[in-house]
């Protein structure tokens, strides 16, 4: 193990070992019920939970181990031997369910949700594709300073998985249009149940049953401002490259705001 880590080599291979038996094991079980609903089942995340895979790759400072990039990834070939909904959900729980908010948030906002991740208090999706791509250079989804400084987000996201599980959406939308690669996009946290925000079910689709897939969040022309620096706020001014792992989305976010 690496020196800092909260546990031992013995626990380490020990821990290896009960994650391959309850991907090969239980997991397999409940996959088949997966495969006719498409929907993860409370047994799967009360399982995930049991068995710390919210918290194996988190720092000490929010409950984790503490674990390098290497020992992370035996983990994670661990859990990769199960089916593939499942795989991709932890995969995504495990980087950017929390890492986007620990790089950008403010020390107000991660000091409310940073400590909530290790047992799946707070999840969080990632939404930046859209019907007509999301690469980020592309996106059409705005966020327009009003005359009080609020943030208002108008505009759509496709294909965004894990919806149905999580609490908060980090949502990409330009910001400064004119602007080149490095300023034009910032990342917003935006709360699940604010108004506006609705899920929209989509068919099914091929593989990775279970992820969220069927799913689209929608904002309707309810209205919704957000305050730069705050928990509904202005997370970060993103980078074009950064903007990446699209693999991961496979449901859809539907932005649509007006002023309220």
């Amino acid at each position: 193990m690496n020196p800092n880590a909260k546990i031992t080599d013995e626990q380490f291979e020990a821990y290896l070992k009960q994650i391959r038996e309850l991907v090969e094991g239980p997991f397999e079980e409940i996959q088949k019920e997966v495969e006719v609903t498409n929907t993860f089942p409370e047994e799967f995340y009360e399982l995930a939970k049991k068995n710390d895979l919210y918290r194996f790759y988190l720092p000490s400072e929010y409950g984790g181990w503490d674990l390098d990039e290497l020992e992370i990834l035996r983990v994670q070939e661990e859990f990769s031997r199960g089916p593939g909904g499942m795989r991709m959900h932890l995969h995504h729980a495990a980087d950017m369910n929390w890492r986007i908010l620990d790089d950008y948030g403010t020390p107000e906002v991660k000091a409310e949700l940073m400590n909530k991740f290790q047992d799946k208090t707070v999840y969080c999706n990632f939404a930046i594709t859209e019907q007509t791509g999301g690469t980020g250079a592309d996106l059409h989804t705005t966020a327009i300073k009003d005359a009080d400084g609020n943030y208002v987000l108008n505009g759509e996201k496709w294909l965004i998985s894990h919806t149905d599980c999580s609490d908060y959406t980090y949502v990409i939308a330009v910001t400064n249009p004119d602007d080149d690669k490095d300023t034009r996009l910032s990342g917003f946290l935006v709360p699940n149940d604010a108004p506006g925000f609705e899920i929209v079910p989509m068919p099914h689709m091929m593989g990775c049953r279970g992820s969220g897939g069927d799913l689209a969040r929608c904002f309707t022309a309810a209205a919704l401002a957000f305050e730069a620096g705050v928990v509904l706020g202005l997370l970060c001014t993103y980078n074009v490259i950064l903007v990446f792992l699209c693999l991961f989305l496979i449901g859809v976010v539907v932005i649509g705001l007006v002023k309220r």
